[in-house]
């Protein structure tokens, strides 16, 4: 019901109050769908309140419910508080710096294994770069060709530009 009133099948139908309250409902019940766009909807603040910290939960359940595109949000939620910290850390800063680059390459890592193209992308960006761990080009190049293989263009263009 939730997506009917996204407007997904019909934009007549639209109401986005209502998508929230049917989208929050089977989040509940545990369907993992709609635990993932509850969240999106929580985060953006679209048919409810904005709710970051509420966002991220139902976003953590669809993704150990196996939610791919679940996955690749925590990923980019790290990445995004990558840029928070200063150039010049303490050592604890530094260590919760060290914390996020693996939790978003372990999310990409995990979306890989679902077979998304997107986290496949990003895994072969972060073997290239050493994100997460070391610099393995040959790595890199597996997860970026498989990205390739799977539909995502910035893959392709990263191998032009890099290997």
């Amino acid at each position: 019901m939730g997506l009917v009133y996204l407007g997904w099948y019909d934009e007549s139908y639209k109401n986005e109050t209502n998508a929230a309250k049917w989208l929050g409902r089977a989040a509940r019940l545990g369907d993992l769908n709609a635990q993932f766009w509850y969240a999106d909807l929580l985060w953006n603040g679209i048919g409810i309140e904005k709710n970051e910290d509420d966002a991220y939960h139902w976003f953590l359940e669809s993704a150990y419910n196996g939610h791919s595109g679940a996955m690749m949000k925590l990923c980019h939620y790290y990445m995004d508080k990558l840029l928070e910290f200063p150039e010049e850390m303490t050592d604890e800063e530094d260590d919760e710096f060290q914390e996020y680059v693996w939790d978003s390459f372990c999310w990409a890592k995990y979306a890989a294994e679902y077979e998304n193209a997107e986290g496949m992308y990003m895994l072969g960006v972060f073997y290239y770069q050493g994100f997460g761990g070391t610099v393995d080009l040959e790595l890199s190049r597996k997860y970026l060709d498989l990205a390739v293989q799977n539909g995502n263009k910035d893959a392709q263009q990263f191998i032009d530009e890099n290997f």
